[in-house]
C-alpha cells in the first residue's frame, strides 16, 4: 500500500470512528458529514505527524505506565480535534477518553478487516 492510499484508508477508517463514537460515547457529539471529514484529516494527520515524536519524547513514561499513557495521548488527540473542529463536541476529559477508546477499537477492527481482504486478495 503506497503512501497515498494509506492515509485515505486511515482518514476513512477515522470518519467511520468518529461516527461511531459520536453516536455511542456521551458527551461526545459530531456534526454533519463535513465535520466528520475534517475530524478525521485532523486526527489523521495528527497521528502521522505528532504521535511519533510524542512516543519518542514520552518513551520512558508509555514504558513505566504499561501503554496507559498512549491512550491519554490519544484522548488528549482527539480533543484537540474537537478544538480545531468547532462541530466536534467533546464536553470534557472522560467523553474524549471513551471516544478516544471507541476511535481505537474501530480502527482495529477495520485495519484486521483490510488485512484479511490483501492476504485473501494476494495469497498467505
Amino acid at each position: 500500500m503506497n503512501i497515498n492510499s494509506f492515509i485515505i484508508y486511515r482518514i476513512f477508517a477515522n470518519l467511520v470512528a468518529f461516527w461511531i463514537a459520536g453516536k455511542t460515547i456521551p458527551g461526545f457529539e459530531t456534526g454533519d458529514m463535513l465535520s466528520l471529514i475534517s475530524a478525521s484529516v485532523v486526527l489523521t494527520f495528527l497521528h502521522i505527524f505528532i504521535r511519533p515524536l510524542m512516543v519518542i519524547l514520552t518513551l520512558p513514561l508509555q514504558i513505566f505506565s504499561m501503554g496507559l499513557a498512549y491512550i491519554i495521548f490519544n484522548a488528549v488527540y482527539v480533543k484537540i480535534t474537537s478544538v480545531i473542529v468547532k462541530d466536534i463536541i467533546a464536553e470534557g476529559f472522560l467523553p474524549a477518553l471513551g471516544a478516544a477508546v471507541m476511535i481505537s477499537l474501530v480502527n482495529i477492527v477495520l485495519d484486521g478487516m483490510a488485512r484479511r481482504q490483501r492476504i485473501d486478495r494476494d495469497g498467505p
